[in-house]
């Protein structure tokens, strides 16, 4: 959601023109019918969120840095190994790497519905 609120209030791309994209970005590069649709349904709420909500989300660096201090806290408490840490090494680390990002909530959400 940083990340999206920089795009929209620095860049000054509107939240329908985000969402498209990230349909046709999904659409893709996520080759899992289901995982797809939980994107953008879940990035449609992300911007139903942020277009209800704006005085909530005044800062998105400090959305960005929290979520990974976060993540990285958890884990450290958990001792979990990072899923980052299989592909590191890999040559396309970055498409990896955005890959990772759009699939990982989504696949978390399908993981607790089945």
């Amino acid at each position: 959601m940083g990340l999206i609120q920089i795009l929209y209030k620095y860049l000054k791309i509107s939240y329908i023109n985000l969402w498209c994209f990230s349909f046709l970005y999904t659409r893709y590069l996520i080759p899992d019918i289901d995982c797809e649709n939980l994107t953008v349904l879940l990035f449609g709420f992300y911007f139903l969120i942020l277009k209800k909500y704006p005085n909530k989300f005044k800062h998105p660096i400090k959305m960005i840095i929290y979520s990974i201090l976060f993540q990285e806290l958890s884990h450290i408490v958990f001792k979990e190994k990072t899923y980052m840490s299989c592909y590191s090494n890999d040559k396309n680390i970055n498409e990896t790497f955005f890959k990772h990002i759009i699939w990982l909530i989504p696949f978390e959400i399908r993981t607790l519905i089945s």
